[in-house]
């Protein structure tokens, strides 16, 4: 992948380079971290090229935030009086850097797929509490309608699974399929 920012960001770092080297005569330290954080920008731009997903984006906002931080370095120079006013031509680059570099962080963010939320199994309303596994699905809804009072003895009235139907949608039960004394309050 091929960007056309990186180019652009090489040439931010040549137009530096020779303030670096005045810099670092005046602080050590402070030349030090301006060099790092300006290689910083096409080395993390680059390996954000040729990333996926949430490490792309991350890259490019690093990279953004070394291009930010290398300008914070040379306004601090000239804070503290070891630098004088910084080129317009230099400063209109590294905003054009950053900017660009922070809208490819973004589109890295909406272009990442979704991630696929987990469904969990239907169940029915008396099941949502907790998933009883057992060998026979009949057996466990049953013991399920007796906890709950829906029933009084199942078995020996509900040989059918057509009266289990008509229990688990919650309907009334009718007399034809559940005689009344297996029913306690639907």
């Amino acid at each position: 992948m091929n960007l056309i920012i990186y180019p652009v960001i090489l040439e931010l770092v040549r137009q530096a380079s020779p303030e670096l080297a005045r810099l670092r005569v005046r602080s050590s330290e402070l030349g030090d971290q301006l060099e790092r954080a300006l290689t910083s920008i096409p080395l993390n731009t680059a390996e954000g090229a040729y990333s996926r997903g949430r490490n792309r984006q991350a890259r490019y906002q690093s990279a953004a935030a070394s291009a930010r931080e290398a300008l914070a370095c040379f306004e601090a120079a000239q804070a503290l009086g070891w630098a004088g006013a910084m080129d317009s031509d230099l400063v209109a680059l590294f905003n054009r850097v950053i900017g660009t570099l922070v809208r490819l962080s973004k589109s890295a963010q909406l272009s990442e797929a979704p991630r696929r939320r987990r469904r969990s199994p239907r169940r029915w309303p008396w099941e949502r509490e907790t998933v009883q596994r057992t060998k026979d699905p009949l057996n466990a809804i049953f013991e399920r309608l007796i906890e709950r009072r829906q029933i009084a003895e199942p078995k020996r009235h509900f040989e059918s699974r057509g009266a289990l139907a008509h229990l688990t949608k919650r309907s009334v039960v009718s007399s034809s399929t559940c005689p009344s004394e297996c029913v306690s309050s639907l």
